[in-house]
C-alpha cells in the first residue's frame, strides 16, 4: 500500500523527545521508498541529515533495507517495532547510529500518516555505473536521491492543495533527476504530450504514449527508467 509519512520527532534515549528536520517518507505500493531528512528550515545550502532510498520488509520487527545511503555505502540493519498511538500516530522503537556521535542507541520516533489527496504513485530508477538514485512520488508528494560517487543530491517536490500548483521546496546538490516528470498530471501521465524537463534533447520530452513502466530516458548523462506506476 502506498503511504506518506511524516516524523513528528526523534528520542535518543534517555534524552528528551525533539524534531530538528524536516523528514518525510514516500512509499509506493510496490514498498519502494525515498526518506529525506533535510533540515527542518529547509534550507537549500543546508546538507541533509540523512538521505535513503530502500525498500520495507513488513513483519515484527518492521525492516527497511538501505540500496542507497547518503551516509555509506555500506549501511547496516535499519529495523523497529511499531506501536500504533491512541491519536492514530506511530511510535516506532528500536537501536540505530546516533549521528552526532556515532553510538549505537535506543531510539523512539513518533510517525503520522500524511492524507493521500490524489491515487497515484510512481517509482523511477536509475542504476548506471557510479550512480543510483531514485525517485518516489506518492500522491502529491514527490521525492528524489541520486548518488554519484560520494556525492548525494536529494530533492522534494510538494502539490499546493490550493491551486494544485507543484513547487520544489528543498534541493541539495547539483545532478538533475526526474522528478518533474513524475510530477505530471494524471493526464498526462495516461496520454500524450510535450513536457519541460531536465532531459538531454534541450530540456523537453515527448510523451507519445503518457508514461509507462519500462519507460526509459536520459538526464544529464543519467539513463532512468520508471518501474513502477499506479493509479487508482
Amino acid at each position: 500500500m502506498a503511504n506518506i509519512s511524516a516524523r513528528v520527532s526523534i528520542r535518543w534515549l534517555p534524552a528528551p523527545a525533539s524534531e530538528p528536520t524536516s523528514t518525510l517518507v514516500t512509499t509506493a505500493p510496490n514498498l519502494q521508498f525515498v526518506d529525506l531528512r533535510p533540515p527542518a528550515s529547509l534550507h537549500n545550502s543546508t546538507p541533509p541529515q540523512w538521505a535513503i532510498a530502500g525498500r520495507t520488509v513488513v513483519g515484527t520487527p518492521m525492516r527497511w533495507v538501505h540500496e542507497i545511503d547518503s551516509r555509506t555505502d555500506t549501511p547496516g540493519e535499519d529495523s523497529g517495532v511499531n506501536t500504533p498511538l491512541p491519536n492514530g500516530d506511530i511510535l516506532e522503537k528500536g537501536r540505530m547510529v546516533d549521528d552526532e556521535d556515532d553510538q549505537v542507541k535506543d531510539y523512539e520516533e513518533v510517525w503520522r500518516n500524511v492524507d493521500i489527496d490524489e491515487g497515484v504513485a510512481l517509482v523511477l530508477e536509475c542504476d548506471d555505473e557510479g550512480a543510483k538514485g531514485r525517485v518516489v512520488r506518492v500522491g502529491g508528494y514527490c521525492q528524489g536521491m541520486i548518488k554519484v560517487g560520494e556525492r548525494t543530491s536529494c530533492e522534494r517536490h510538494v502539490r499546493d492543495r490550493g491551486n494544485g500548483k507543484w513547487g520544489r521546496v528543498y534541493r541539495y546538490g547539483d545532478v538533475e533527476m526526474p522528478c518533474d516528470l513524475a510530477c505530471l498530471d494524471c493526464g498526462l501521465l495516461e496520454g500524450s504530450g510535450e513536457v519541460q524537463v531536465f532531459g538531454e534533447d534541450g530540456g523537453r520530452v515527448t510523451l507519445e504514449k503518457g508514461l509507462n513502466v519500462g519507460d526509459t530516458f536520459k538526464i544529464n548523462g543519467y539513463t532512468w527508467k520508471v518501474t513502477e506506476k499506479s493509479i487508482w
